[in-house]
């Protein structure tokens, strides 16, 4: 598979970090394209707060409250590193008890 062969290769680098570049670079004009880019970092990087972390932001701009949260709290299990986004939890958590 092409990730397989050219991971972490100048042409094709599919670390969590430049997906998640990749995906903010589209912006709110390609919000479901940025969308479909940060699934895939997660796909491709389970184990990557940075991952769940970007999906998260994706999904808040987007309106998806309950996927945001859901994807903040992975970010913070998968990497402890992530804890600074238990502000966002807090804030979600409140705001979903709201509607």
């Amino acid at each position: 598979e092409l990730r397989d062969r050219q991971y972490g290769g100048f042409i094709f680098d599919f670390s969590a970090d430049r997906l998640a570049q990749i995906a903010h670079s589209l912006g709110a004009a390609a919000q479901e394209d940025a969308l479909k880019v940060h699934d895939l970092n997660v796909e491709l990087n389970p184990n990557a707060g940075a991952a769940y972390s970007g999906l998260g932001q994706a999904y808040q701009r987007a309106g998806e409250l309950q996927k945001a949260l859901d994807d903040y709290k992975k970010a913070i299990e998968v990497d402890p590193n992530y804890a600074f986004l238990q502000q966002a939890v807090a804030g979600l958590e409140q705001q979903l008890a709201q509607e």
